[in-house]
């Protein structure tokens, strides 16, 4: 007859077995109705970018593959070549695990080649906006060059129109006579305004 007695389990503290029944129903509840939880949609962030890079030196070196699992062939299993297939990891045979497992496997080579093609976008997105600015800075220029002359033009009109209000007026008050002084000195302030009304012509060409 045996007589030795079973052991007693130890007491469990009530604080740690509200711990794990909180969760084991959590588990249940995420089991249930599992939550997706997704990143928030927005421009990819230098702190992602080098997260990326650091990611990429760490981990195995790729491509990996994905082939059935040894131990359940409804399984997919991700390995990395390194004088032989070794495991990293296992997606389980449920709901569309093959297209995850085959997710996971092109991430790892396609990852860091985005992250390069992003860093080329941006170098060269930065490039283009300083072309940009410089394009604007210089219309500026040409615009206030433009004003400056237009300005300019418009000062020498008014001085050639001065000039030849006066030197019509003073030809209209001198006589016919062609050998007086002033009938000289108007022929010639004529011919003067005349050839700054040719000079205007030109510039405004």
């Amino acid at each position: 007859m045996n007589t030795k007695k079973k052991a007693k389990a130890a007491p469990v503290d009530a604080s740690e077995a509200a711990a794990r029944k909180r969760a084991v129903d959590g588990l249940l509840a995420d089991m249930q109705a599992p939550e997706i939880r997704t990143a928030p949609i927005g421009p990819i962030t230098a702190e992602e970018l080098a997260e990326i890079d650091r990611l990429h030196r760490a981990a195995a070196p790729g491509p990996w593959v994905v082939c059935p699992s040894e131990q359940d062939r409804d399984n997919r299993e991700i390995k990395y070549r390194d004088k032989g297939l070794y495991r990293l990891a296992i997606v389980c045979g449920w709901d569309r695990h093959e297209e995850h497992a085959a997710f996971i496997a092109l991430a790892r080579t396609l990852l860091p080649r985005l992250a390069v093609a992003l860093r080329e976008a941006l170098a060269d997105r930065d490039a283009l906006a300083a072309k940009v600015e410089s394009l604007l800075a210089r219309c500026d220029a040409l615009t206030q060059a433009k004003s400056a002359e237009e300005s300019h033009a418009n000062k020498l009109a008014s001085l050639v129109r001065t000039m030849i209000t006066e030197a019509d007026a003073h030809r209209d008050g001198v006589k016919t006579d062609r050998s007086s002084t002033a009938a000289l000195a108007s022929e010639r302030l004529w011919a003067a305004a005349e050839e700054a009304r040719e000079a205007l012509k030109k510039a405004r060409r």
